[in-house]
């Protein structure tokens, strides 16, 4: 009996672990999204002046 409540316990900790995991994940991939949206935005800008000075 008592290995099986240990099961369930262990079960619904992966289960609890699993979900904050997936939550970790999808914060450090919209982290990472909005870096890289920043870097291409400042690299435009960069391309947009240089291009003006030639001129």
């Amino acid at each position: 009996m008592g290995r099986k409540i240990l099961m369930i316990l262990g079960v619904l900790l992966a289960v609890y672990v699993f979900f904050g995991m997936l939550g970790w994940v999808f914060t450090a991939l919209k982290f990472l999204l909005m870096l890289g949206l920043v870097a291409v935005v400042v690299a435009v800008v960069v391309i947009a002046v240089a291009k003006s000075k030639k001129l």
